[in-house]
């Protein structure tokens, strides 16, 4: 039931991708097709789930994969809808998929739908530019699986989220970052290192002592260092090399 949830959303992400490289169908229908299967595969798992509950979330975790991926392509790739609808409809689907997890308490839709919602700008990442749109979409990301975490605590959902926000920040910062938009880059590392580490303290308080509360420590704590890290990498760099002020600022916060 697992590997059938993975495929569907692997099937999502291709399938976006394929077409476009082929150019097979309209982006339109592209995006309705995309739609329905997600929305499809919601309703379906609300129907399996007093029946086959583990088929019901997969199923549902793969639908909010396929959601990803149309809304994303919508924007990202298509330009069919603005970035406020695009943020709202990314927000439904991580709101979605948060509450099945929370009332089903389900780690595998918190998991599949959490590492679907990384893969998704990752695997259509097109050639421009977009950092606010996407680490926006992240933020957005990273808010609502902090919660389910903090919720049903699972330690285990904030750390992936963790790791997967820090890969994305390496993946752009190495590869599109340029010296003009060495603030931004910098406020994104503060922003989503207060994120993790306000809510890993709030977790640690309510959970006392145990090894969920020693994961949360150490999420809390890789949160706080790995800007540090960027920093130092930074200021290695010959194209930021002028501009240390920002990185001192980063490193005081």
């Amino acid at each position: 039931a697992v590997l059938g949830g993975i495929v569907l959303a692997l099937a999502a992400i291709l399938f976006f991708k394929y077409s476009i490289e082929q150019g097979l169908i309209p982006p339109v229908v592209r995006f309705i097709i995309g739609v329905t299967i997600g929305v499809a595969a919601f309703g379906l798992s609300e129907w399996l789930y007093s029946r086959y509950e583990t088929t019901a979330n997969a199923l549902a975790g793969g639908g909010a994969v396929v959601l990803y991926s149309a809304f994303w392509a919508a924007k990202a790739l298509y330009n069919l809808i603005g970035l406020e609808l695009a943020f709202g409809l990314m927000g439904l689907t991580t709101a979605a998929c948060c509450v099945l997890a929370v009332r089903r308490g389900s780690k595998v839709i918190a998991i599949l739908g959490l590492v679907g919602g990384f893969a998704t700008p990752l695997a259509l990442a097109g050639k421009s530019d977009n950092p606010i749109g996407l680490f926006g979409y992240l933020l957005l990301l990273d808010v609502g699986f902090l919660f389910v975490a903090l919720r049903r605590r699972w330690p285990v959902v904030a750390m992936l989220s963790l790791v997967g926000t820090v890969l994305m920040q390496i993946g752009w910062m190495s590869s599109r970052m340029q010296p003009e938009s060495l603030w931004l880059g910098l406020g994104v590392l503060a922003i989503f290192a207060a994120v993790f580490a306000v809510m890993s303290a709030r977790a640690q308080q309510a959970q006392g002592q145990g090894e969920d509360r020693r994961i949360w420590m150490l999420t809390q704590a890789s949160a706080i260092l790995v800007p540090h890290a960027f920093a130092v990498g930074l200021a290695g760099s010959s194209r930021f090399g002028a501009h240390l002020y920002p990185l001192a600022i980063l490193v005081g916060i």
